[in-house]
């Protein structure tokens, strides 16, 4: 990657304006380091900054120091002044799921294993609205909820009895 002698330092504070703040995006930072307009457009400048970031990022989360976010404030010659301010990050975030390259004979094997599984859960269901809907006819029935935990104990498979009771009319 060669670098070009009109950077002079403006990727590195791009990169480091990313890395302070994670709602910014890599145009605005590039303004926000004083590119000019037709740069900050750039696609190979973007991409060189993302490529820096990425890089940057990884050496953080090996030190194991978590990212700093502070307010900023963009203003350029070409754009009106925008403030960005950084949203406090979750404190639970949901768990993110490995994308895993499957084989031939596992992708197979993962759909068998779901249209058996969907088929269990019909017949779990249409068990469950049968059920209910013999006990709606009786004088003293079994509610929406003893027919769903019935299902479950049978079945293994969890329904509100609210969807039980929406389905039978």
């Amino acid at each position: 990657m060669p670098k070009n002698d009109t950077d002079d330092g403006r990727v590195e504070r791009a990169v480091g304006l990313l890395l302070s703040n994670v709602t910014l995006k890599v145009p605005e930072a590039m303004r926000a380091a004083r590119f000019l307009g037709t740069q900050s457009d750039n696609e190979a400048l973007h991409q060189r900054v993302r490529r820096l970031h990425k890089k940057k990022l990884s050496q953080r989360n090996n030190e194991g120091t978590p990212p700093r976010q502070r307010l900023i404030s963009l203003s350029s010659s070409d754009t009106d002044t925008s403030y960005l301010t950084a949203e406090s990050p979750m404190s639970h975030p949901p768990p993110v799921a490995k994308g895993i390259r499957r084989t031939t004979s596992q992708t197979q094997q993962h759909r068998v294993n779901k249209k058996a599984k969907s088929l269990h859960d019909r017949l779990a269901f249409k068990r469950a609205t049968t059920r209910y809907a013999q006990e709606k006819e009786k004088r003293q029935g079994k509610s929406a909820q003893q027919v769903c935990d019935e299902t479950e104990g049978d079945y293994g498979v969890t329904f509100g009895a609210r969807t039980i009771q929406e389905y039978v009319k």
